[in-house]
């Protein structure tokens, strides 16, 4: 991170739907780049928060980081006190993204110890263990809303011309595309 601040590189803050090749994404950008990679925000999908200090040292730029934060009103503040005018948000058909969160729930997710935590977007275990239509069909009734929003609300900034934020949409498909 020292040599990317040091030649001048801007810090570049990604915001992402889950299961859109964000890791892939955000691994290339940081290696080909020679950036920091960071994360600025916690909590889950869909109600990560940024947190300011973490976002004040990212501003001194030589890094990226890859976030699922949505346009609340808090994340907004933060990026405009610490001088964050520029953002991407990568997007991907969201019902490609349902199922392959329904995919990776059952596969990976569902396993895990601390699986109950992820309580809003991941289905009961009752629902899991009646199989992949199963989740399926809970994915589509609850997660998939939760995309629609991200993906409605960041749209909405892009084209609000009272907007402080410039924000950048990129597809899942053009990166497919062009990688």
């Amino acid at each position: 991170r020292r040599v990317a601040r040091a030649a001048g590189l801007p810090p570049i803050l990604i915001t992402t739907m889950p299961k859109s090749a964000s890791e892939s994404i955000w691994n290339r950008l940081a290696e080909g780049l020679g950036l920091g990679q960071s994360h600025v925000s916690i909590g889950l999908f869909p109600d990560c928060a940024l947190v300011p200090h973490r976002v004040g040292l990212f501003a001194s730029g030589g890094v990226i980081a890859k976030e699922h934060i949505r346009p609340t009103e808090h994340n907004l503040r933060v990026l405009r006190t610490h001088g964050i005018a520029r953002i991407v948000v990568h997007l991907r058909d969201p019902r490609q993204a349902t199922l392959s969160w329904a995919h990776f729930v059952r596969d990976d997710i569902a396993r895990r110890p601390l699986a109950p935590i992820w309580r809003r977007i991941v289905p009961p275990p009752r629902v899991l263990q009646r199989g992949l239509e199963a989740t399926i069909d809970w994915c589509l009734e609850h997660y998939l809303p939760l995309l629609m929003g991200f993906i409605e609300g960041w749209v909405a900034m892009a084209h609000d011309p009272r907007a402080d934020l410039a924000v950048r949409c990129l597809t899942f498909e053009q990166f497919r595309l062009a990688p």
